[in-house]
């Protein structure tokens, strides 16, 4: 996992990335660490219809049948510009980082995330 340089090492996503017509249950793993990282903040946005929102969940975790938090839910429901999630967070060496789509409201075609620098 490469990146922008943090105090712990590099940030877990370096590019952007998509999801089409994301569902509740949805898990997409942004990385793993190889080394002890800081995760910086991710901004988000929908290709949607008007009102439409995309509740996440971010985790890290060994592996990835146990996790633990950090940042959620968080509600996107930006269509423009986008929004930041922070998730400002230490994370281990060898572990990975993913999120989880906990709810999903009107009609949502792709849902885009992007590294903050």
């Amino acid at each position: 996992i490469e990146g922008a340089r943090g105090p712990y090492g590099r940030t877990v996503l370096r590019e952007g990335g998509s999801i089409i017509e994301p569902l509740p249950g949805d898990q997409v793993t942004l990385g793993r660490t190889r080394q002890a990282n800081t995760v910086n903040n991710i901004r988000a946005l929908l290709n949607s219809s008007n009102g439409a929102s995309v509740g996440l969940t971010f985790y890290y975790g060994a592996s990835r049948d146990n996790g633990t938090l950090i940042a959620g839910p968080v509600t996107v429901t930006d269509r423009q510009s986008g929004q930041i999630i922070p998730l400002l967070y230490d994370v281990p060496a060898d572990y990975f980082i993913w999120f989880v789509v906990s709810s999903v409201t009107g009609i949502v075609n792709e849902l885009l995330l992007f590294p903050e620098e």
